[in-house]
């Protein structure tokens, strides 16, 4: 009897406890948004006979497969604009937070038993992670979770392998943007190879099973990312294709930035052999990206970035040709400006092409630890940088008077050589000069969009009743379904009458369903309310949620012992010592930004079309002809390219014919011919004296230097990085095809510094706003002396009104932080040493509030500007001179 009573089978189990999730899917947090959501009252007879019915139809399994896909509708709304037109009190929601259906779908699959089910509703948490711009941890636990739970299985779904690729890659993604840059850190991409590799086997040999062959190169176990289907492909309508092209151009990248890496000791056949693999990845992702049946056109567009930079680099090495580089350069900018329009892609190809045509042109020198800089001059004392000398073919002695001709012939031909060197120098002088000006425009694009929402143009425009009719139907259905989908709010008189309500209700008329257009119409007559800073928060929303460096975050911690402080006390905080530099170890866009940049396409075409001040300020330079060189044919023997051309999966085969009719290479989907291109002319010609200014952190070239030797505290040498400053100077009648040389130039600046200097810059522009604003207004309020006041009662009431005005002071503090700046400046490109003690001269220009601004810009790392003539700009030329 003790035995029994003892046994396991009559001890009561208690609860188990749920497995700890991430805040953002243990459920409600805050209690319940639905409680206004209309539902059917549980006590009802017709509600529970409705329910048993449903019970006895449907199985679980096809009760989660409509959750998920009621989880996956809700998910195509971006909701980050929140409620644009205030609380929603017309109609009663029929939905509630996607957030908690899908909470409720983790709770059924998990009591049911389904962990792939569960998986698919975590991924859904993920998603809405990064649209509402959940903290990375919270987002990385939940993918840790989701691979846990598949790995438990003893046998996974063909879905479930899929949901398993996509979860690993994003994880190393999110874990690799999110984490901080260091000397620590130095060989992340060494292993990012390996696990991107890991995921593209797993992806591999998912299509292997569903019927494709697979190809793969000696020694085994060692070429693994050369590794892809054999061509022609079986089945593109695959989702394993689109992800096997993301998944390669994440190795290629990885391999690529450890090329660069290897690069520092000097040029090697070893890393020449690291460069030619990651090209041949880049190629058959690009491959593959192409003949995909969901082909996406900023994929496409950052594989040949990447291809451009990583050809560019086998160009310095003597191993391709320059201009074949810039022709892929060319090709990325032209299939994002046609599609999505992304400025950031388009300045660094710019960038891209000038570097490749300032090596090519002899006005850059590559150094051997893999980086450039500016050719040394040859006594030229006009431009800060000069083409390398040609040399002319000796000519052959005169033995006789007869050779005479002879000689002059040959000298002729010489000279002709010689002149065609030149003037291909010159060509790409030029075209580097041009390259540079065109990323400055994009540089000053980029500027104009942020501050859009805040220009009283647009604040104050209402949008047109044309406008509101071609506003994009997404866009429609995301700010304004909520106030219009829905069961309208009764208000009741009296308990009476919402009793009869029902009896009311059923002898109305059954009123028709509505058809979609009909809703859309609906809810198109309720944009009457939008304005442009709706729109336009709803485009950085979406810009947001492409990019990868967006949707991660960094915390960092400062030191308040070891916070920098301003001598004069402006509120002046110092980020130098921080760490300032771009995270290259992650590409630009994320996992699912494809269907986000079709939306990016359509709302960028409309913003263009109806508001004029976009279309003037915050559009890139179309690739001016001066750009594209002919692609002259070299010696230079071919690579042994290792990549997979797809091109049997472009042909069309006819039951006539045994051959097979090539199909001309279709545009990627989005793509528009009649886009709007703003005009170059300002670009080809300079109207006035220009000075341009570009900052760059190349991806492949990382230019280290020794700041200090290691203490006794600090173990490790703190190697400073730097950043490229690419500068033009553009005088009054300049132009692309002008025969005199144009001067441009490069230079390598440490970051530290630079981010220094601006962060002082931004401080003189806020101590501007302030104190320079009220001087402003007193000049307009004065009056002009008339040249023909003789009375003397004139005379005698304007002098009345300048006694009564108060003399403006000066703002002592905001000076001497300008000269502080100015200081700076000088200490930043070499003209006066570090600790060289300076008197406070002059300030060589008006200190004003445009002046301050442009010179804040002017030194913005993240844009660059293009400086008009004036005491500024004088000032400025000086420090390239």
């Amino acid at each position: 009897m003790r035995l029994l009573q003892a046994a396991d089978i009559f001890v009561e189990k208690g609860k188990e406890q749920a497995s700890k999730r991430p805040s953002s899917m243990r459920g409600q947090r805050k209690p319940p948004t639905t409680q206004n959501v209309r539902m059917t009252e549980l006590e009802n007879s017709q509600f529970q006979f409705q329910n048993f019915q449903s019970r006895s139809r449907v199985d679980a399994r096809l009760w989660l497969d409509c959750r998920l896909a009621l989880v996956k509708g809700m998910m195509t709304e971006i909701r980050g604009m929140g409620d644009v037109k205030g609380p929603k009190d017309k109609v009663l929601p029929e939905l509630g937070e996607c957030r908690e259906y899908c909470a409720e779908g983790i709770a059924e699959a998990e009591a049911c038993g389904d962990v792939e089910m569960q998986a698919e509703f975590l991924m859904q948490g993920v998603l809405l992670n990064i649209m509402d711009g959940v903290g990375s941890e919270d987002t990385a636990a939940l993918l840790q979770e989701i691979l846990k739970l598949l790995a438990s299985l003893q046998r996974v779904s063909t879905p479930g392998k899929l949901l398993q690729s996509l979860a690993t890659v994003e994880l190393i993604d999110l874990s690799t943007a999110a984490m901080a840059q260091g000397e620590k850190k130095d060989d992340i991409t060494e292993k990012t190879a390996i696990e991107y590799i890991n995921a593209q086997t797993g992806v591999l040999n998912q299509m292997q099973l569903l019927g494709e062959k697979l190809e793969h190169y000696y020694p085994a176990g060692q070429m693994l990312h050369h590794s892809s289907p054999v061509t022609p492909m079986r089945d593109i309508f695959l989702p394993h294709v689109l992800l096997l092209a993301q998944v390669k151009l994440r190795i290629g990248h990885a391999m690529a930035r450890n090329a660069a890496r290897a690069a520092r000791a000097g040029p090697s056949d070893e890393v020449t052999h690291k460069w030619i693999s990651a090209l041949g990845v880049l190629m058959t992702a690009l491959e593959i990206c192409r003949v995909c049946v969901t082909r996406e056109a900023n994929l496409e567009a950052e594989i040949l970035l990447y291809i451009g930079k990583v050809q560019r680099q086998l160009f310095h090495l003597g191993k391709f040709n320059g201009r074949s580089a810039v022709s892929t350069f060319m090709e990325a900018i032209r299939t994002s400006y046609t599609t999505d329009h992304d400025l950031g892609l388009i300045r660094q190809a710019y960038i891209e092409i000038a570097l490749v045509y300032m090596t090519s042109g002899g006005m850059v020198v590559y150094r051997e630890e893999s980086t450039q800089e500016s050719a040394p001059e040859s006594g030229d004392e006009t431009q800060s940088t000069t083409t390398t000398p040609t040399f002319l073919p000796k000519t052959p002695p005169q033995k006789a008077k007869r050779r005479t001709t002879k000689v002059r012939k040959e000298k002729t031909r010489a000279k002709s050589t010689t002149r065609q060197e030149e003037g291909d120098a010159d060509k790409e002088r030029r075209a580097a000069w041009l390259a540079i000006r065109c990323a400055a425009a994009v540089g000053q694009a980029q500027r104009a969009r942020l501050l859009l929402t805040g220009d009283p143009s647009v604040t104050s425009h209402p949008v047109d009743t044309k406008a509101q009719a071609d506003i994009p139907e997404f866009v429609v259905l995301d700010l304004v379904s909520g106030y219009v989908f829905g069961e309208k709010k009764v208000v009741y008189k009296d308990d009476i009458e919402e009793a009869m309500a029902a009896l009311v209700e059923s002898l109305q008329e059954e009123q028709p369903i509505e058809t979609y257009e009909d809703e859309i119409n609906k809810a198109r007559a309720e944009t009457k309310d939008l304005s442009w800073i709706h729109l336009l928060g709803y485009q950085s929303i979406l810009q947001r949620m492409c990019s990868t460096v967006t949707i991660s975050t960094e915390l960092e911690t400062q030191d308040e012992n070891k916070a920098a402080k301003d001598d004069l006390d402006l509120g002046f905080i110092s980020h130098i010592q921080f760490n300032h530099n771009l995270n290259h170890d992650v590409i630009r866009s994320t996992l699912f930004s494809g269907p986000l940049s079709l939306r990016l396409n359509h709302l960028h075409n409309f913003l263009t079309s109806h508001l004029q001040l976009y279309a003037a300020t915050c559009c890139a330079i179309y690739p001016p002809i001066g750009l594209s060189l002919d692609i002259q044919v070299d010696m230079l023997p071919e690579l042994p390219i290792i990549y997979k051309s797809y091109a049997g999966n472009l042909t069309n085969p006819l039951d006539a014919q045994p051959e097979a009719t090539t199909v001309e290479q279709a545009l990627p989907p989005g793509t528009r011919l009649d886009v709007y291109k703003p005009s170059d002319k300002n670009i080809l010609t300079a109207s006035e004296n220009e000075l341009s200014l570009q900052w760059y952190q190349p991806a492949f070239e990382e230019y280290q230097s020794y700041r200090r030797p290691p203490t006794a505290s600090v173990t490790s040498v703190n190697l400073e990085q730097k950043i490229m400053l690419l500068y033009v100077i553009g005088k009054k009648g300049d132009k692309v095809s002008a025969p005199q040389p144009l001067p441009l130039g490069l230079n390598w600046m440490s970051v530290s510094q630079v981010v220094d200097l601006h962060d002082r810059l931004a401080v003189l522009a806020q101590r501007a706003d302030i104190s320079l604003v009220e001087k402003a207004k007193k000049e307009k309020d004065v009056p002009a002396p008339a040249a023909a006041a003789t009375p003397a009662t004139k005379g005698k009431k304007v002098a009345r009104i300048k006694a009564l005005s108060p003399k403006v002071k000066k703002d002592e503090q905001l000076e001497a932080l300008l000269h502080q700046c100015m200081s700076d400046v000088q200490m930043l490109f070499g003209t006066i040493a570090e600790k060289e003690p300076t008197e406070e001269a002059d300030i060589p220009f008006e200190v004003n509030r445009t002046n301050i601004h442009n010179f804040e810009r002017l030194f913005d790392p993240s844009y660059g500007y293009t400086l008009k003539a004036g005491q500024l700009y004088n000032w400025c030329v000086k420090m390239f001179s």
